[in-house]
């Protein structure tokens, strides 16, 4: 089961997702008087995202199971030597200051991204190195951090990765990630303005994963052909974003407001309330900008980064094995800007990195 974690656990977010969305449709019915839910339309866009997964991640395993992918500069566990080790672990202390002060403050600085990876990296290295008690360590402290700056995002993404690189026990694991849920609980509620409601906190919990698909649902139909135009027309300028300072090559002001995500906050009112947590998820936004051709090539495309990301992980690249499929996993939940220009940094500033260290042992 190990070699299969990374879409076992896209599955899993997947299916709790869409369980719990549906669930808060039918817990706001009669609260928001909800008169029509199109249930047609969400089971088919969300099954034939499933079936195209699937059938792309096991074509490709039965079809290249005998393909191994073995580089010495990908590999973490053969790459980091003592002095590099020791170096990363520095840097991750300096990386843990740096993100408190910014994320306390609420102020934005540049190289955010720089100081995650080394968040990240840390506990992959020493996974890597088959010291999971290290990286335990370096896990717990992430998690404080994220939980102080309430980042429930980040607890979760560190607990992927424990998840994919780990050699414990689905079972072991299993009791971790329920810590990592009443963390990520905790932060909704301490968000929450009524907490002694018991209604709200049952809201709370089911919207907690599932609110980007009870929106998808709700508000698929709320976009003018405007606003469908402009943000299929950006659809292609994302994927620049994962080179640091692409705002240099394309405005972030027009980034940010030609993705649904903004349009969808526009049209409910929220943008004046400060309110920018609302979108739909990848599956929704394909459907919404290219229709059911858009749902399949998306299943198809995560289906293969799947394969390729526990691909890497089976073969050492537990780094990039893991971001990639965090990001397919964010996709669910995500809009395109902050999937490449979040993800794709992360493995920018690794690859980048790791030259730096080539570099700095040939000097030497």
């Amino acid at each position: 089961m190990t070699e299969h974690r990374a879409i076992l656990a896209l599955l899993s977010i997947a299916i709790l997702i869409f369980s719990l969305g549906s669930l808060s449709v039918l817990f706001l019915t009669e609260l928001w008087s909800i008169k029509e839910v199109n249930w047609q339309l969400s089971n088919t866009i969300f099954f034939t995202y499933l079936f195209c997964l699937l059938a792309t991640y096991f074509f490709l395993d039965f079809s290249l199971r005998s393909v191994s992918i073995n580089n010495n500069f990908l590999d973490d566990r053969n790459f980091f030597g003592p002095t590099s080790k020791n170096l990363i672990t520095l840097l991750f202390f300096i990386s843990t200051l740096v993100l408190l002060v910014g994320y306390t403050s609420q102020a934005y600085f540049p190289f955010s991204n720089l100081f995650l990876m080394f968040i990240f990296l840390t506990p992959v290295m020493f996974m890597a190195k088959e010291k999971p008690k290290i990286a335990l360590i370096f896990i717990a402290i992430s998690m404080i951090l994220f939980f102080f700056s309430g980042n429930r995002a980040n607890i979760f993404f560190i607990f992927l990765i424990f998840f994919l690189c780990s050699k414990i026990s689905l079972l072991r694991l299993g009791s971790i990630g329920i810590i990592v849920l009443f963390l990520m609980l905790s932060i909704s509620f301490f968000r929450s303005e009524e907490i002694g409601d018991q209604a709200l906190l049952f809201e709370i919990f089911i919207t907690a994963f599932g609110s980007e698909w009870r929106d998808g649902i709700l508000a698929n139909d709320m976009f003018s052909k405007i606003e469908i135009m402009n943000a299929k027309d950006f659809f292609i300028k994302n994927f620049i974003t994962f080179l640091p300072g692409w705002s240099l090559f394309i405005s972030s002001e027009q980034a940010y407001e030609s993705q649904l995500q903004t349009y969808l906050v526009d049209n409910l009112g929220l943008a004046g309330l400060g309110y920018t947590g609302v979108r739909v998820g990848m599956i929704w936004e394909s459907f919404i900008l290219f229709g059911k051709n858009g749902v399949i090539v998306l299943g198809i495309i995560s289906g293969g980064l799947i394969y390729l990301a526990q691909k890497l992980i089976n073969y050492g690249s537990y780094f990039i094995g893991s971001i990639i499929t965090i990001a397919v996993i964010y996709s669910l939940v995500g809009f395109p800007l902050y999937i490449v220009s979040i993800f794709g940094q992360l493995i920018f500033y690794y690859i980048l990195m790791k030259f730096f260290i080539v570099l700095l042992v040939k000097s030497k």
